[in-house]
This record gives C-alpha cells, structure tokens and sequence, in this order.
C-alpha cells in the first residue's frame, strides 16, 4: 500500500474527527476555566516559536512546503476537466463496483451544482453507500463509502475520469481508480481496492 493513500486516510480520519468535536454541542458550562488571556498565552509560549533558521521569517515556507497536501503529488497533472455550464443538476445517478480486498456494487442516486467552473455531487440515496464528487480546473476527486470500507481518490492521480456528454441538458463521466487505499468502516484495518463505475447530471 502507498505511503501517500495511508496518509491521506489518516489526514480524512483525523479532519472528521476534529469537525465532529467542533460541530458538538454548545451548551454553557459555567463552571468551565477562563480562557487565558493574550498576555498570558505569550508570555507562556517559548522564545523560539517565531524564529526561523537562517533568520527567515515562518512565513517564507516556499507553496510546496506550505500548501501542497501530504497526499498531493505536486508533479502530478490534474485531469481535464471541461466547462461545465453554470445551474443546479437536480438528478442524478452513479453506478459504483468495488473489486480488490473489499467488493462492492451499488447505484444511488443524487444532485449537484455548478458554480464558477466548480461542481459538487453528491449520491447518497442508498445508505450506507454514498458518493461524492468535486470537479473544477485545479485538484478533482472523488469519495466513495460501502457498507465495509471509505477511500477517496485524485482525478489525474489516483483515478482516470473521461467525459461522454457535457451541455446544459447534462453530464455524463466514466471512472476507473486502481490501488486505491481503503480504511475499514468498522475497524482500523486498512484495504487495497480498486473502483470502477460512472456517474450522470441532469437539471
């Protein structure tokens, strides 16, 4: 299994949980302690924090460093994407096969919309089963859970995508994913899985 597949599940895994302690109730505890002030958090931090080597400051880290994803391959080329017209795809439907460690075959269906050269999809009318989609000129991928495993992939990357139809009365894409990291639903144990499957968008 790829370093990169492993640390992209673990980064996904680690984000749900962060946003699912933020999301949490917000009832007022009285008895909590005060926040420390900010005088207080400075005087506290250590007296290198802000320095940098060689006297540059930490906001000189060059985008590779600073903005590339521990799971993006920065050489990598992102797939093509063509102009999708502008609106709310109000239908929609993906067929998904899962073969590998893990096997699965699903259809669900769903809806989307397209702003700004952005698309977001989203197929979870069959839970557990659920698919989404973003595709926009820059990093396009895609997200896929079964009922055993969750893994997510990059369009020019880790998965091949090819157009059939795009115009306002629709879009219509194949996909096919190879070696694809997979983490269980139930446990910890991690998978190899390769996807196949297509997707449609209609107004």
């Amino acid at each position: 299994m790829r370093r990169n597949g492993q640390a992209r599940l673990a980064a996904l895994v680690v984000a749900g949980l962060v946003l699912g302690g933020a999301c949490g109730g917000d009832d007022d505890d009285s008895s909590a302690e005060p926040e420390p002030s900010a005088e207080d958090a400075s005087a506290d931090a250590p007296d290198d924090a802000a320095e940098a080597p060689d006297g540059e400051s930490p906001d000189d880290e060059s985008p590779d460093e600073a903005d590339v994803p521990v799971d993006q391959d920065p050489t990598a080329t992102p797939a093509e994407i063509p102009d999708i017209p502008d609106g709310n795809w109000n239908s929609g439907r993906v067929h998904v096969e899962v073969t590998g460690d893990s096997s699965a075959a699903f259809e669900s269906d769903g809806t989307g919309q397209t702003t700004g050269g952005f698309t977001a999809a989203e197929y979870n009318a069959n839970p557990p089963n659920r698919v989404n989609i973003g595709l926009s000129d820059g990093q396009s991928a895609i997200g896929i859970e079964t009922d055993e495993v969750a893994t997510t992939g990059t369009f020019g990357q880790d998965c091949d995508i090819e157009f059939t139809s795009v115009d306002a009365s629709g879009v219509s894409a194949e996909f096919t994913c190879e070696g694809l990291p997979a983490v269980s639903s139930s446990s910890t144990d991690t998978y190899t899985i390769d996807v196949t499957g297509n997707f449609t968008l209609a107004p």
